[in-house]
């Protein structure tokens, strides 16, 4: 399922912010489309009831599905952005291009999603 995930500060955080950041990503991010817009992945700051955030969120009726992340590994918070959601995982999106050459027949793999450069 396609959704995009938005880091919540632990200043208030409102449906109109949320829209904001997902039209930033529409000028911005060469992965991100509308579709996935309907489904967010809220990251919480610590101190943050993100409980009230997402119900105002649902509420709002922007999205159709909303789902909270508590980052659970050593490095800390994933980047806001595009990703799809498959069972309890979540993966990020990542460009597709044209291979009319098959130059690009293997997949590859970052050593660190958190550092995708290295």
């Amino acid at each position: 399922m396609p959704a995009v995930l938005l880091s919540v500060p632990d200043t208030g955080f409102s449906p109109e912010a949320a829209q904001k950041a997902l039209e930033d990503f529409a000028h911005q991010d060469d992965v991100f489309s509308d579709d996935f817009s309907s489904t967010l992945i809220l990251q919480p700051s610590q101190g943050v009831d993100i409980e009230r955030v997402a119900s105002r969120l649902v509420e709002s009726n922007l999205f159709r599905t909303v789902h909270i992340n508590e980052p659970a590994h050593k490095h800390g918070h994933l980047p806001p952005g595009p990703y799809f959601i498959e069972g309890q995982s979540i993966h990020q999106a990542w460009k597709l291009y044209e291979d009319e050459l098959d130059a690009f027949v293997i997949p590859t793999i970052p050593n660190d999603v958190f550092h995708p450069q290295r």
